[in-house]
């Protein structure tokens, strides 16, 4: 039998579910170790995972989850409590499982290193937990003495780990009726599995069906007819219907995060544990929708923000009890949505960041100087920077400073932004701010010469017109402006885009401010046409990577507009490496303008 690798795809995708739901099966039994349906639950989770396995050919899976069920089938039918040596058992083999989907996905078939001894870990968990376990007693008393399930008085008592599940006067609920993969389904609704790139090729379609909507819409605004009363009314009508359907295949790719921070009840029961503080995980939003594809891009960088708020930013238990805290630390993970944009926050209740040990890390290390004089924000963004960290030694967590440098740069590679907030002694909160989905983007449109160009909404702090007094020249190259009250540098587009030279002064351009936390820049464009959504189309997968430029779209009379790669332009500011031009302007003494019209785009942040 040949298999597909289309039914390989699904039932990687499908596993890597049922894993997720097994771990969170076992972390619950932590807190409600005597909780058949869970356990039975688990045992579903491992059956259908075996199962999927046979019917793809992947038999070495197969054979270590039947032995894994089997286990678990043993633990039921003794109605044993499951203690904590059983369940790190059960979770070291579910650690095994999701090893062996990853090299299935490289395209293998073979054992995972230690494969063997997670079985013989689980194995000798359970022979352990009989010999101690009141059931493996002498005979009990007859079934008829006691109702059924009903478990002998007086067990042995049971650690209760917080880090598992904080809410254990609320449990995951369970429907009176799961399915066969023991899955929860809500009443009433049903999901269907579709390949990602069928999904891809509709979003596409119906991308170019508002970029038509957008030219008919154009021709209409310069219509003169007679009958164009009735003509914009039905363009207008055929707008509204773009739109909604647009944003109702658009949520086909939109999954809540749920999945995502579910993974997290593992990561802080691991970390609690080698850390040996306590620790409370609190999800909030989790019923906010994000795009698949951010989803799984920024997983990794929430991963690292969660680790270094254990590592860095709880205290211990007695620390924490000494300074009027509660013995175990919070760490919320929190996700909303405001405009075209979602939040994610990573917040603790910890010590917060140490303003004075990370400018002295920095100074270190030549990043600043002595004499500069840095807002609480410029030393918080210091801790992005590669290679730096405050760790005074090196382990398993932390210390090597190849952490935070990661994350920022994975949230920008999403087009969105990274901020902090910390006050000391009561705990810090790391930000990130995306887009909702990488198919569609809310820009600036910006003349450059004869060309558009579109500038990321998300990264614009404002715009305005310059005055004389503002612009200075370091060199013979560099140029500054003044931006409420500080010099960024500036970049000329025309330059940084290849487009034939404009006006050689810059007062009678327009100048956008370009932001993302402890890094500004202030682009010279020719003209501020208007703030407008786009259908994002790649360049590389259409053409190839052009330097500075992160994609293009189609505008409404039928041009290609690019859209402006924003950490191009970071680095060309803080190079200063522009190209030479003609007729530049000398500047006026330097002092901050008496006034100056800045002006905020909508939906931005402030």
């Amino acid at each position: 039998m040949t298999i597909e690798a289309d039914d390989i795809a699904v039932f990687l995708e499908e596993a890597s579910e049922l894993l997720t739901d097994f771990e969170q099966c076992m972390l619950l039994l932590e807190t409600l170790p005597d909780d058949a349906d869970v356990l039975n639950r688990a045992f579903r989770c491992a059956h259908t995972i075996k199962g999927g396995a046979g019917m793809v050919g992947l038999d070495v899976l197969q054979g270590f989850t039947h032995t894994l069920e089997n286990l678990l089938d043993q633990l039921r039918e003794t109605k044993r409590v499951c203690t904590r040596p059983v369940i790190d058992a059960l979770l070291a083999s579910s650690d095994v499982i999701r090893a062996h989907l990853d090299i299935v996905r490289q395209g293998k078939n073979e054992k995972v290193p230690g494969q063997d001894e997670a079985l013989a870990l689980i194995a000798a968990a359970l022979a352990d937990g009989a010999a101690a376990s009141p059931v493996a007693a002498p005979p009990a008393p007859a079934p008829s003495a006691a109702p059924a399930g009903v478990e002998p008085p007086a067990p042995p008592p049971v650690p209760v780990v917080k880090a598992a599940d904080p809410r254990p006067s609320a449990p995951e609920p369970r429907p009176s009726a799961p399915d066969a993969s023991g899955r929860r389904q809500e009443e009433g609704s049903a999901t269907i599995r579709v390949p990602v790139l069928k999904v891809d090729r509709l979003i596409n379609l119906v991308g170019e069906l508002v970029i038509a909507q957008s030219m008919v819409s154009l021709e209409v605004g310069q219509f003169t007819a007679q009958r164009l009363a009735l003509l914009q009314d039905a363009v207008g009508q055929l707008d509204r219907h773009c739109r909604d359907l647009q944003e109702q295949v658009l949520g086909i790719r939109m999954i809540p995060v749920k999945a995502m921070f579910d993974r997290f009840h593992r990561v802080v029961r691991d970390l609690s544990t080698q850390t040996g503080k306590q620790v409370v995980l609190q999800l909030e939003g989790e019923d906010t929708e994000l795009d698949k594809t951010v989803i799984e891009k920024v997983t990794d960088p929430l991963t690292h923000l969660v680790r270094n708020a254990i590592d860095h930013g709880l205290e211990q238990p007695d620390e924490r009890t000494a300074a009027g805290k509660p013995a175990g630390g919070a760490l919320t993970l929190r996700a909303y949505q405001r405009g075209s944009s979602i939040f994610i926050e990573v917040e603790d209740d910890g010590r917060g960041l140490d303003r004075a040990k990370i400018v002295a890390k920095a100074i270190a290390q030549g990043l600043i100087s002595p004499s500069d004089t840095l807002s609480d924000d410029d030393v918080h963004q210091l801790i992005f920077r590669p290679g730096f960290s405050t760790a005074e030694r090196v382990t398993e967590l932390s210390g090597r400073g190849v952490g935070m440098d990661v994350v920022r740069r994975n949230v920008e590679e999403l087009k969105g932004k990274i901020t902090i907030e910390s006050q000391p002694g009561k705990g810090s909160r790391f930000r990130i701010q995306l887009p909702l989905t990488l198919a569609m983007l809310e820009g600036l449109s910006l003349r450059v010469g004869s060309e558009v160009f579109l500038m990321p909404l998300l990264s614009v702090a404002g715009s305005f017109r310059p005055t004389a007094g503002q612009i200075s020249t370091i060199g013979e190259r560099s140029e500054v402006v003044m931006v409420r009250e500080r010099y960024v540098p500036l970049v000329r587009l025309h330059d940084l885009l290849g487009q034939a030279a404009g006006d050689a002064d810059p007062c009678k351009g327009i100048v956008v401010v370009v932001d993302d936390g402890d890094r500004t820049v202030a682009v010279l464009a020719d003209e501020l046409i208007g703030q407008q959504q786009v259908v994002v189309k790649s360049l590389e997968a259409n053409f190839g990577r052009v330097a500075g430029i992160s994609g293009a779209t189609v505008l409404g009379d039928g041009r290609v507009a690019f859209i402006i790669d924003v950490a191009a332009l970071f680095e060309l500011g803080q190079s200063g490496k522009v190209m030479p031009r003609s007729g530049t302007v000398e500047p006026a003494a330097v002092q901050p303008p008496e006034s100056t019209s800045f002006t905020t785009p909508a939906g931005s942040p402030s």
